[in-house]
Parts: C-alpha cells; structure tokens; sequence
C-alpha cells in the first residue's frame, strides 16, 4: 500500500496547520530547515516540552477531512524526529475525531543523541471498523518538561479509505395468485387499455391445466 507523507512545505511558517493544537505545555511552531539542527530538510515542526509541563504534554500534529492513518491492511505509522537525548519515550496517538474516548496508542524510543531519526509506530491494536482520524504526538512521554525541545517531520502513514460497514439484504420471492380476488376483477388496480377485456376466471372455465383462479 502506498504511504502519504505529511511533509508541512504547504503549511504556512509559524504554523503548521489550522488542526494543530498544543496541550500541557508544550509550544510549537513550524520553521524554516536553516532554522533547525542539521540535518532538517525544508519546513520542520519545533516542539518545546515547557520547564514543568505535564507528564502527558504534546501536540496534535493533523486531522484528515477523508481517510484514516491506519487500517487492518497497514497498521504502521512513522515519524522522522530529532531528540536532543537517547532514550526518550515518544508516544504516538491515533483518535476518532468525533470521540476523544475512542483511541489508540503506541511507543518508540529515540537510539540517538541529538541526531534526526525514523519512529515507527505500530499500531496493531487498532479495532476496525473505528476511524482513526486524528494523530498527536507526546515527546518524553511520562515525565514532566525541563525546557527540552524536539522537532520532527515527514508523518508518514497509509491513508487507508475509511471501510464501510456491509449489509446482507436477503429476498424473498413472492407470488401473486390472484386466490384472494374476487371473480370478474382481479384487483381495483387492474386496467385495460388498447383494445383489451379481461377479467378473473375460475379454473374450470378456462384450459386445461390451469388452476384455481
């Protein structure tokens, strides 16, 4: 399956997105590569964990208006990140745009030292057919801000077709008689036209073979 990347060069510098929203203390802006650690290529998202933000700060990176970022068919999402530590926890969130209670979750750990690195996140927990819609990002998950700043880009995911839900309609033959008519009409919504008279018979009064009405 192919992978849509979300590389911010449309987005506006100072901002990544009207859908980005920062919680807990995190700040983030989208800069320009020049204004970021070596290695940045084109426009970056700079996120600073705040001295004292929660344990629990991060950023809503993107919500799409069409498509999910992970199906059953492609469950891996990835990240190109920059840390200014090994070691450091980066959780990934995956949300149904319509119902914050409705997510999944999945962690990678930073390998190294001030340098730009590829997470993937592996979100094999993922229940269809749920939407997930709506992806934020948590650097050094679990423990309060000390001021340290992070930047990533290239999110990277499937864009899977949001899967419909199939409905098995069985039918039913029926067949229409004309039993419960009564002789000479069979039916006040019969009519003729053209030329043609008919009317409702009894068995006997028509070929051999026929039966009933």
């Amino acid at each position: 399956m192919s992978k849509t990347i979300l590389d911010f060069e449309s987005s506006v510098a100072g901002d990544f997105g009207g859908d980005h929203v920062d919680f807990g203390g995190n700040v983030s802006a989208l800069i320009e590569d020049n204004s970021g650690p070596v290695g940045a290529t084109g426009k970056i998202v700079k996120v600073t964990k705040t001295e004292g933000a929660q344990v629990w700060a991060g950023t809503t990176i993107s919500t799409l208006t069409d498509g999910e970022f992970v199906s059953s068919g492609d469950t891996e999402v990835s990240l190109r990140v920059y840390a200014p530590a090994g070691r450091k926890t980066v959780l990934l969130k995956l949300e149904d745009i319509t119902n914050k209670d409705i997510f999944v979750e999945t962690t990678a750990t930073t390998s190294q030292f001030g340098g730009w690195q590829t997470l993937t996140f592996n979100f094999a927990n993922q229940i269809e057919p749920i939407t997930y819609n709506k992806a934020s990002v948590f650097f050094d998950f679990g423990n309060p801000g000390t001021g340290d700043v992070y930047y990533f880009d290239d999110l990277s995911f499937s864009k899977a077709i949001v899967e419909e839900t199939e409905t098995t309609v069985t039918l039913t033959p029926t067949t229409l008689d004309f039993e419960s008519s009564v002789s000479g009409d069979f039916g006040g919504d019969h009519v003729d036209f053209g030329g043609n008279v008919s009317a409702l018979i009894e068995d006997n009064s028509g070929p051999v073979g026929a039966t009933g009405k």
